[in-house]
């Protein structure tokens, strides 16, 4: 919010204060073997079931 009233590029306040990186998960779990233990293909059909019985 602040960076569209200041009329700057959207994101640069938090960029300034956090820092802004860019990688490719992709090289990075090339690089260390990392792999995720679940993937969202996995939880899905469970976020939708339990988006049924409300």
């Amino acid at each position: 919010m602040r960076d569209a009233l200041r009329g700057e590029w959207p994101g640069g306040t938090a960029a300034a204060l956090l820092g802004w990186d860019r990688y490719r998960n992709d090289a990075v779990r090339a690089v260390t073997g990392w792999r995720p233990e679940q993937r969202f293909e996995d939880v899905a059909p469970a976020m939708v079931a339990a988006g049924e019985d409300r």
